[in-house]
């Protein structure tokens, strides 16, 4: 059984960050594993872009490593076939591009929200069944696509819990969030 997954986009992490980057990220990777193993989880790394490794999920490969769709569709696939308590996004929007969720608190009144979608780190499994405990969370470089970050923007309370709609993704892994130096 694992209990953790981490996904990234290995051709696209090693198209940033070049060699002397991965150097940098796979030992703290591999520090990341051993860690989870000292609290008993058992962590692995899936690459989304890697055929063989995902047919052996019996998930399709991303082909495309700008295509949320595919990104999304293929993050899916390996939580189907792994059903991991915790999944890891590792990489932000440029490694593994995220979905954007529509705000339905939207509204033309420029007294409301007046952005039409929630920007965050999904992809993240969203199924009908809510497993007992599962997190996702996103190890991000320092990249953003978007200028303005969500904690710069005066949300809600309702449009802060609007913005997690998936039910089974309820909780963000707050150990995952840390920056690789």
């Amino acid at each position: 059984m694992t209990d953790k997954v981490i996904v990234t986009n290995m051709s696209a992490l090693k198209s940033k960050y070049k060699p002397a980057g991965i150097k940098a990220i796979d030992p703290a990777v591999k520090k990341l594993i051993a860690a989870d193993k000292e609290r008993g989880l058992k962590t692995i790394v899936v690459a989304l872009d890697d055929a063989k490794s995902m047919k052996g999920l019996g998930a399709k490969p991303v082909a495309d490593a700008s295509s949320f769709k595919e990104n999304k569709t293929a993050i899916d696939g390996v939580y189907a076939a792994l059903a991991p308590d915790y999944l890891m996004i590792l990489g932000a929007i440029d490694v593994v591009p995220h979905q954007d969720l529509k705000n339905p608190l939207f509204t033309t009144d420029p007294d409301g929200d007046t952005e039409k979608f929630a920007f965050g780190d999904v992809p993240r499994p969203c199924q009908q069944v809510t497993p007992k405990r599962r997190s996702a969370g996103a190890l991000q470089s320092t990249w953003r696509r978007r200028a303005r970050r969500a904690s710069d923007r005066p949300f809600s309370s309702k449009l802060m819990k609007a913005r997690s709609l998936c039910a089974d993704a309820a909780a963000i892994h707050s150990s995952t969030r840390s920056s690789i130096s």
